[in-house]
């Protein structure tokens, strides 16, 4: 599996409303957040490798984990993401006793962990 970063090596995270979550911006514990990822594996439904769905309704067969700062993050999807070919929306919910700061996640999913990237978060002990 792998985590989509930014050129600064940021998690590419975004809010439900869609803005990014940066070090200016930080992402809320308890607050739900979006990445996206690759090599995720099959979807239920299944869906024809290399095509872009119209909707995240194809949802990864095995669930993965996520874990920021090595806490296990409540994932509330994983599912191919919409109008991207091989790419996967994964929405988790960020612990609630996160540390402020920069957090590190990765996902875990058969057997395997993904690349680390770096979640800006508030609250929580600095």
């Amino acid at each position: 599996p792998g985590i989509f970063l930014s050129l600064q090596q940021e998690g590419a995270f975004q809010r439900e409303n869609q803005t990014a979550v940066s070090a200016a911006n930080p992402a809320a514990p308890g607050e739900p957040v979006k990445m996206l990822a690759t090599g995720l594996g099959a979807v239920n439904p299944p869906f024809p490798a290399g095509s872009a769905p119209p909707d995240a309704t194809n949802l990864t067969v095995v669930p993965p984990r996520v874990l920021v700062s090595g806490k296990l993050a409540t994932v509330r999807s994983a599912a191919l993401a919409p109008a991207q070919a091989g790419a996967y929306e994964v929405v988790f919910v960020v612990p609630p006793d996160i540390n402020q700061g920069e957090n590190p996640v990765v996902i875990e999913i058969g057997g395997k962990t993904s690349n680390t990237a770096v979640l800006f978060t508030s609250g929580g002990p600095p």
